[in-house]
């Protein structure tokens, strides 16, 4: 799975600023130290489905530092499935003939917060070529 650094920043309000180095455009806000992972996560994948909506390449970071948010499987699979496709220059219309789909059924697919069903996207590789290993490691 993707992790992406973040940094914390005690705002002037007295919330945390959270900030991600390889995602410029990611911010998001916590009221509490309890809050950051899943104000952290939020705020990424809304900055990440930009990069999707924009056809922008998300870069994959190299992981250095020791806060970082764990970007879910399903998730990760979305975001290395649109890499692939601009890597291979295939557009969301040639990926719905590809798939024998309609156009919106691929917005889904791509959309970060959409719950797409694994065999989906696993289909979806297929038709660029690869294939999704998955595998278990110590926690």
């Amino acid at each position: 799975m993707i992790k992406f650094n973040y940094q914390i920043q005690q705002d002037d309000n007295g919330t945390l600023l959270i900030l991600f180095p390889d995602i410029p455009e990611a911010v998001a806000v916590a009221n509490e130290t309890n809050d950051i992972h899943t104000q952290a996560l939020q705020g990424l994948l809304c900055a990440l489905d930009g990069y999707i909506d924009d056809r922008r390449f998300i870069p994959i970071p190299d992981l250095s530092g020791e806060n970082a948010i764990e970007i879910p499987a399903l998730e990760t699979s979305k975001i290395l499935l649109h890499n692939e496709m601009l890597l291979q220059g295939v557009r969301k219309s040639e990926m719905a003939r590809r798939l024998n789909v309609y156009p919106p059924q691929i917005d889904r697919l791509l959309n970060l917060h959409y719950k797409t069903k694994m065999d989906f996207v696993e289909k979806a590789a297929a038709a660029l070529g690869k294939r999704i290993s998955i595998h278990f490691q110590a926690a």
